[in-house]
């Protein structure tokens, strides 16, 4: 397991035919987006599974002050799958909060939906779909 902060990302991009099978295959990712600290000089982010996965002109910032951090990132559709982006599209999701103070190894993660087996089983995934929307200008 992951021993640090982080946010851990969980997609299930396969044909909607095998979105939700509990198995990872190809089109199931886990990434992580890990912020600047004392352990990392700059902000990472890694894909964990599929091991050697490499994200094409992903981007990734992050900020730290005091007890808070945060983390920005940038993931080209085509760097994930060649498939289409449409309106409609259902794709498995998941978002995973790791915040490791030190000593506190119970209270280590903040799970959106699914459980602490996402890394092994893309069931747990919710189900998000995509839509058309215009850009705001603010």
């Amino acid at each position: 397991p992951w021993m640090g902060d982080a946010v851990e990302l969980f997609l299930d991009l396969r044909p909607e035919s095998e979105l939700g099978k509990p198995e990872y295959g190809p089109g199931v990712y886990q990434i992580f987006a890990v912020p600047a600290d004392s352990i990392h000089n700059k902000p990472m982010l890694r894909v964990w599974q599929p091991d050697g996965h490499y994200l094409d002109n992903a981007q990734i910032a992050s900020i730290a002050t005091g007890d808070f951090w945060a983390v920005e990132i940038s993931i080209p559709w085509k760097s994930l799958t060649e498939s289409p982006v449409h309106t409609g599209r259902a794709i498995g999701f998941e978002a995973v909060l790791d915040d490791l103070d030190e000593g506190d190894y119970a209270h280590r993660q903040m799970i959106w939906r699914g459980g602490a087996e996402n890394w092994r089983d893309p069931s747990l995934f919710s189900r998000l779909i995509l839509v058309d929307h215009p850009r705001r200008r603010f």
